[in-house]
């Protein structure tokens, strides 16, 4: 299945570069902007198409698979009548020695009464039965019936041998039965948990199709929702404040030669970043894409903090950013932290430079604990290094 895995991690699940309309750009830079979240969409497609293509190919493995299922399934049944057939022919092989061992009972009986007699009498008591005659006819009579006796005691004795020979036999030949049994039986258990086999790998291969062309579709779904939820939010906040100050707030914010902002890792100062703002290969797809802020180094629980006083124009769970705040600094600046484990901020409330806000973690689309920081100048991401101290 690892195929099928493969397909689904080449998915562009990163959603960093998600941009805002920017009120101060021109129409072809904000177009320009928008294609980046586009061509993410339209590479999620393509990856899609490829998915599906994989399926139909996949669905023609199902068909061979269920084509030796057909085989297997024949030899399994032709397995079970050799087994029924075997287990007929033990079961009438122990009825004929039963009424064999029965039969030479009886017949041992008989034998071992004439045997008796004859040792009592020998065969003086032939001789006395044919002296005993009374003329010739009755002596040519009393032979007769000597000789009949004779070959009655002869035939009681070889039909008591035939007797014993047929018992040997069949007992050989169960036990010959009883290991075809066994070695059937071990064949049809065999067939059977192949049987099994064959069908849960046909019906694995088949769901996690399924749930991998489900998931690339839901991405697809995802990363339109989410470019249009930033940009709506970050407009929805700028035009609140516009209304409250009565003045448009679609300046830039000018990035400062020496930093405007406070570190929002205060632990992990000064130390490198774990990956910086620009293109780059995405760690999870492989793809050469844009990443839209720095990842910061950070441990689980890190203090996250305020890079700036201002509002709270976002705090919650935000897709591939995961547990993400978004604060409002005024002139049309925002920052933007995102994979945190805890947030400890609501939206609407007003905070401080340096002031807690979340917990450093690895939710959404994350490899590792850091911290994901983004500036954005009226909704429209830029570097973050050179606004920080």
């Amino acid at each position: 299945m690892k195929k099928y895995l493969s397909i689904f991690l080449m998915v562009p699940i990163f959603v960093f570069s998600l941009n805002i309309n920017a009120y101060s750009k021109s129409v072809s830079e904000l177009n320009k902007e928008k294609n980046e979240i586009k061509n993410k969409i339209s590479t999620s497609k393509e990856t899609l198409e490829k998915s599906k293509a994989e399926k139909s190919s996949i669905l023609k493995e199902v068909e061979t698979l269920d084509s030796n299922l057909d085989k297997i399934e024949t030899e399994l049944e032709n397995l079970q009548k050799k087994l029924n057939e075997t287990k007929q022919s033990l079961a009438n092989s122990e009825k004929e020695l039963k009424e064999a061992t029965e039969k030479k009972e009886k017949q041992y009986k008989s034998l071992k009464e004439r045997i008796r007699v004859m040792y009592e009498y020998g065969n003086s008591g032939y001789l006395e039965i044919l002296l005993d005659a009374k003329g010739f006819t009755d002596f040519f009579k009393r032979i007769e019936y000597v000789n009949y006796i004779m070959e009655y005691d002869n035939e009681l004795f070889e039909r008591y041998k035939e007797t014993e020979e047929f018992i040997a036999l069949k007992v050989e030949q169960i036990k010959v039965e009883k290991q075809n049994l066994e070695v059937l039986t071990k064949q049809t258990e065999s067939k059977k948990k192949e049987v099994e086999k064959n069908i849960a790998a046909k019906q694995q291969m088949v769901s996690n199709l399924n749930k991998q062309q489900a998931a690339l579709e839901q991405q697809i779904k995802d990363l339109q929702k989410e470019d249009n939820e930033i940009t709506n939010l970050i407009n929805k906040a700028n035009q609140e404040k516009v209304k409250s100050t009565g003045a448009s707030n679609n300046k830039i914010y000018p990035s400062s030669t020496g930093g405007r902002l406070a570190y929002p890792v205060p632990a992990f100062a000064g130390r490198p970043y774990n990956d910086v703002y620009g293109y780059r290969k995405n760690p999870i797809s492989g793809k050469n894409e844009l990443h839209s802020g720095l990842d910061l180094k950070a441990t689980y629980g890190t203090d996250i903090v305020a890079a700036e006083d201002g509002t709270v124009i976002y705090s919650g769970n935000r897709g591939g950013y995961g547990k993400t705040v978004i604060i409002d600094h005024g002139g049309g600046l925002s920052t933007l932290y995102g994979h945190n484990s805890k947030l400890v901020v609501s939206k609407g409330q007003q905070v401080k430079r340096g002031q807690v806000i979340a917990k450093a973690g690895s939710t959404g689309y994350s490899t590792g604990v850091h911290a994901h920081f983004e500036v954005r100048i009226n909704g429209k991401h830029t570097d973050p290094a050179p606004y920080l101290k």
